[in-house]
């Protein structure tokens, strides 16, 4: 038997947060272009599971998450004239397999670390004349361009149709931010790494394909295939000094390193479920064990607790990466697992083994201070127990991939995957970086 609780993870990690901020539905963006969710909920369940902790891999709460209502899940595909981009997932894909996914009971277990369930509440893209942010990633973008352009496009809302953060604002730590509203909250060190669990919605990053993360130290579809990562938000103009540091938790998906829908979606699901149960990295829900040696914090493992201690990589680290979940049109589609305490396993179910072998999905420290943690996504590991070897990936020249087809089978079609690639291979053992 372990501890239950734990301090937080890092020394100035503690947030001083002015709690609480009036949360009501999640609010609809006006203005650009948008598409809403017809109101597709996760359904709730009667009564929530204990979060026990008798077995090694079971998370452990470090600073406790203060939602006061569900989450929202937002989607915002960084590109112009998305859809006509050649290689693109379709946005209506996508938000359609989001839909279904929320419609299912596959967050319910989360309610036992304290996340009270999830809705989905639509999507905006980027671009126009008079857009005030980066409409286009372009070919090669950074984490902190990434970091920017959420921030710019937060703050301007109404001229974006990206909802403003829902949470508590932190104008304890965000002091020289707070004072100029317009200026980045995230590149005050203090402010952010001030963890701040009271957001309630997370956005969903899609970077269009041809676009790689390049920072340097890694790159995605190489060293990882999707992180999350909490920023804090501008000062609202008109509360200036008192609105700064609400917190935009962001799932961040290069959809370059994946070739099937199936498998975006299944990455998509995997950094919700750590963007919500552990939004700053390390400091929420983590299994402690990963980065100790003999029951104590142990430096030089770090970054184990990035690469196992979160609730879905400790299921991919047993290879399990994927499940089937089946829509209430029929559709089949895959979801990441994630640790249950309650059920000491990874649920819901068993793990398929599906053929998509793309980038490995990870969490990302982003590009925090220099505070003992890394200034780029962390390493990664393979997606599959037994990885196939394959040389090269057929190349399709259709701009619409993974689809569904029929209510009966996954969103998967013939010559879906887009790129050539080399993949390395190993007989036995499962692929890690």
């Amino acid at each position: 038997m372990r501890r239950d609780r734990r301090g937080p993870l890092l020394p100035g990690g503690v947030v001083a947060i002015v709690l609480l901020v009036a949360c009501s539905a999640p609010e609809s963006p006006s203005g650009g272009e948008t598409k809403q969710s017809t109101g597709a909920q996760a359904p709730q369940t009667a009564t929530c599971p204990a979060p026990t902790n008798d077995v090694p891999l079971d998370l452990e709460m470090g600073i406790p998450l203060a939602y006061v209502s569900g989450l929202g899940i937002f989607n915002v595909y960084w590109g112009e004239n998305w859809d006509s981009l050649p290689g693109n997932f379709q946005r209506a894909d996508i938000d359609k397999a989001l839909k279904d996914v929320v419609a299912t009971t596959y967050f319910d277990k989360l309610c036992q670390y304290g996340v009270p369930g999830f809705h989905f509440e639509g999507s905006a893209t980027t671009g126009g004349f008079l857009y005030p942010c980066q409409g286009s990633p372009g070919p090669v973008t950074s984490t902190l361009t990434l970091f920017e352009f959420m921030s710019c496009a937060e703050f301007a809302s109404p001229f974006t149709s990206v909802p403003f953060a829902l949470g508590a604002p932190n104008p304890v730590s965000c002091v020289p931010c707070g004072a100029l509203p317009g200026s980045d909250c995230f590149t005050d060190p203090v402010c952010l790494i001030s963890p701040n669990p009271t957001g309630l919605r997370v956005y969903v990053l899609l970077l269009p394909s041809g676009t790689v993360i390049d920072d340097v130290v890694a790159k995605s579809c190489k060293d990882y295939g999707a992180y999350h990562f909490q920023i804090p938000s501008r000062a609202n103009p008109l509360l200036p000094g008192v609105s700064q540091g609400r917190p935009i938790n962001i799932a961040v998906i290069p959809t370059q390193c994946h070739s099937t829908l199936p498998g975006l979606v299944a990455a998509i699901t995997h950094e919700i479920v750590e963007a919500a149960t552990d939004p700053t990295p390390a400091e929420h829900w983590i299994d402690f064990s990963s980065g100790t040696t003999k029951g104590g914090f142990d430096i030089t493992k770090v970054l184990s607790l990035f690469k196992k201690g979160e609730a879905a990589d400790i299921c991919q680290d047993m290879g399990l990466s994927e499940v089937d979940l089946t829509a209430a049109d029929g559709t089949v589609f895959w979801a990441a697992p994630y640790w249950s305490n309650a059920d000491n396993a990874c649920v819901p179910g068993q793990a398929a083994a599906p053929s998509d072998t793309t980038a490995p999905v990870t969490t990302a420290t982003g590009a925090p201070p220099p505070n003992g943690r890394s200034t780029s996504p962390r390493p990664a590991r393979s997606r599959l127990l037994r990885p196939r070897c394959r040389r090269t990936r057929s190349v399709s020249s259709s701009p619409s991939r993974g689809s569904p087809t029929s209510p009966s089978t996954p969103w998967t079609t013939p010559g879906t995957s887009r790129r050539t690639s080399t993949s390395p291979c190993g007989s036995t053992r499962r692929l890690r970086w």
